[in-house]
């Protein structure tokens, strides 16, 4: 990739922000094993958690320690 262009424009009294590359794509196939396509397996399932519940008790490491 050597290119990004970024335009934000305001188009009936809302915001609209374009961004655009040289670089590749994300392919847009089925993954054999998840059973979803790519695009929505990267920005639907990897970046969203299920560690909501702050009635849960959890255990965690940290960079001082476990937290119980």
């Amino acid at each position: 990739m050597s290119q990004i262009k970024v335009d934000i424009n305001i188009i009936d009294g809302e915001i609209v922000i374009s961004i655009m590359n040289d670089g590749s794509g994300i392919p847009i196939y089925e993954h054999a094993e998840e059973k979803v396509f790519i695009p929505e397996l990267i920005f639907g399932h990897l970046l969203t958690s299920s560690n909501f519940n702050d009635a849960t008790k959890r255990l965690t490491g940290g960079r001082h320690g476990f937290i119980e």
